[in-house]
């Protein structure tokens, strides 16, 4: 093994210990970063979607409701799927939301919401909790969707 690989340097020291601390740090503050980035288009979101006309705020209750309930019965409950599934799904959900925006506001507004509430579901922090849990009341308040797993 080489030291790159987390093996021991020669005197029993790994040398590369305080290299790694360094680097899951910023990784954690990063983390927080995004989900304080993340709260504030959750926000700006759901100013938007307040603003939706009648035809378009129907389908994107309907388009949560159906979305999440695909979700479910897919994959289970939002945070016992795998992390690097729900990261690929959030990847993939905006962007088909931007594809649809021009023809389809209220289904992009439903796609870019539940990508909210999957990326939430693994971020750190009291910013991501927020997203997380008014993503959750948002979808139980359209339709028959049943209450995400509750509080992460």
């Amino acid at each position: 093994m080489t030291p790159f690989a987390g093996a021991p340097s020669s005197g029993g020291v790994d040398l590369y210990c305080p290299l790694r601390l360094m680097f899951g740090n910023l990784k954690a503050r990063w983390r927080q970063a995004r989900g304080a980035q993340l709260k504030r288009q959750f926000e700006n979101a759901t100013r938007w979607a307040d603003d939706l006309g009648d035809e378009q705020a129907e389908r994107f209750g309907r388009g949560l409701n159906h979305l999440f309930n695909d979700w479910v019965k897919r994959f289970g409950p939002v945070k016992d799927c795998d992390v690097r599934t729900r990261k690929f799904a959030v990847r993939q959900m905006r962007a088909d939301a931007r594809r649809r925006y021009e023809h389809d506001i209220g289904a992009s507004y439903a796609l870019e919401f539940l990508s909210y509430h999957i990326e939430a579901s693994y971020l750190p922090g009291e910013d991501a909790t927020f997203v997380y849990d008014l993503t959750s009341r948002t979808i139980s308040e359209w339709g028959d969707a049943p209450r995400d797993e509750g509080a992460r």
